[in-house]
């Protein structure tokens, strides 16, 4: 789909110039940029930029924002400082604690990434993603029971979420239940 992205680049800068404050453009803008290639218009100094507005206009969007784009190059420090800020502005919000819990798990910190997924069920607790995301971190600290769970509670609340359905067979398939994997 590279032929539509400088399309979507330009009608999203539009949008910024046309409306400054428009806090959704610039969160978008600057996941954009962080994604695209150089060729293509991408740039981290960029998303910088647009993360840099968008904090003025929304702090905790903004320092989600700084923080993805540090996760993106994997200054594992910087990420987690402004995934933090985030949480500190605005701790019920479930996104930071997301992206908090999957960066640590990048890093095979599964326990304090288990923490945080914990946080976004009780922030969330209606969410099927909630507890898709606690079954993540459970199955990657290998904690079958508990993943499987979770896993459960993802799939009663969305029958069709198919991260969590993949996930469940995956659980059962090591437990070697391969007829409750099928």
């Amino acid at each position: 789909q590279a032929f539509l992205a400088p399309k979507i680049k330009k009608e999203m800068e539009k949008a910024v110039e046309l409306d400054p404050n428009y806090a959704e453009a610039r969160a978008a803008l600057t996941q954009l940029y962080v994604m695209l290639p150089g060729i293509m218009g991408g740039s981290i100094e960029k998303a910088k930029g647009q993360a840099e507005a968008l904090t003025k206009l929304d702090a905790y969007r903004g320092f989600v924002a700084y923080a993805s784009i540090y996760d993106h190059e994997e200054d594992w420090k910087a990420a987690e400082e402004y995934y933090k800020k985030a949480i500190a502005t605005e701790p019920q919000k479930a996104t930071a604690h997301h992206q908090l819990g999957y960066m640590y798990l990048k890093q095979k910190r599964t326990q304090e990434a288990v923490e945080q997924f914990k946080k976004m069920v009780e922030y969330d607790p209606d969410n099927a993603n909630s507890y898709d995301s606690l079954g993540d971190g459970l199955l990657a600290d290998n904690k079958l029971d508990e993943a499987i769970d979770a896993y459960k509670k993802a799939v009663s609340i969305d029958s069709n979420f198919a991260p969590s359905v993949s996930s469940l067979a995956k659980c059962y398939e090591k437990k070697n239940l391969k007829q409750d994997a099928k």
